[in-house]
C-alpha cells in the first residue's frame, strides 16, 4: 500500500493530479474492494506524503530535495 501512496504523492508533485478529487479518484482507481472510508483515510496519509515530499523538493537544503526527488524516481523505475 505504501507503494500506492508514494506513486500518486509523486504524481502530485509532477503536476499529473492537480486538486483533491483528482488524488481521492486516483487514489480509488488503484484500490480495488476497499471502503469509502478506507479510501479517505489512503487520501489524507497521500495528502501528508504528498506535503512532505512537497516541503522537501521545495527546501534550502540539498540533500532534502534530492531526497524527494530520489523517491520519486525509485518508485517510477521500481514500482
Amino acid at each position: 500500500m505504501s507503494g500506492l501512496l508514494i506513486g500518486v504523492a509523486c504524481d502530485g508533485l509532477n503536476g499529473k493530479i492537480r486538486s483533491r478529487a483528482e488524488l481521492y479518484n486516483a487514489v480509488a482507481e488503484r484500490v480495488n474492494g476497499l471502503r469509502q472510508d478506507e479510501v479517505s483515510s489512503l487520501v489524507m496519509a497521500t495528502l501528508d506524503l504528498w506535503q512532505d515530499l512537497y516541503d522537501a523538493s521545495n527546501s534550502d537544503d540539498p540533500a532534502l530535495r534530492a531526497s524527494a526527488a530520489l523517491a520519486c524516481y525509485t518508485y517510477e523505475v521500481v514500482g
